[in-house]
């Protein structure tokens, strides 16, 4: 809002799991003979940890990320269905912390 009067615009973006690099050094990383899996035609498939269908591309969250400026919207979540855990923290939170412990095998 300090800045609002000068034009600029400050949007907050909240992405899922995006498939990069960063990923490699997370402390919730499965062993390695658990990492990978072989995918069609024999071809390995990166599978992200606390994930079940993967993550999102680099380039479809950058996408979220200019379409958040360029709308000058405030609050992006990506995935849209993030947003359930967004309202569900609003009345169950100790419900949300324990599901996110289970996703990423703290419990």
């Amino acid at each position: 809002m300090e800045v609002e009067r000068s034009g600029v615009h400050v949007g907050i973006v909240s992405p899922g799991t995006v498939l990069t690099d960063l990923r490699q050094s997370a402390v919730d990383l499965p062993s390695q003979s658990n990492a990978s899996a072989s995918g069609p035609n024999g071809a390995e498939s990166k599978k992200i940890a606390g994930t079940k269908k993967g993550a999102m591309s680099a380039k479809t969250c950058a996408e979220g990320i200019v379409s958040c400026s360029d709308l000058r919207q405030h609050d992006v979540v990506m995935p849209w269905f993030y947003h359930v855990s967004l309202v569900l923290k609003l009345f169950f939170p100790s419900l949300v912390r324990r599901l996110a412990k289970k996703k990423y095998g703290y419990l």
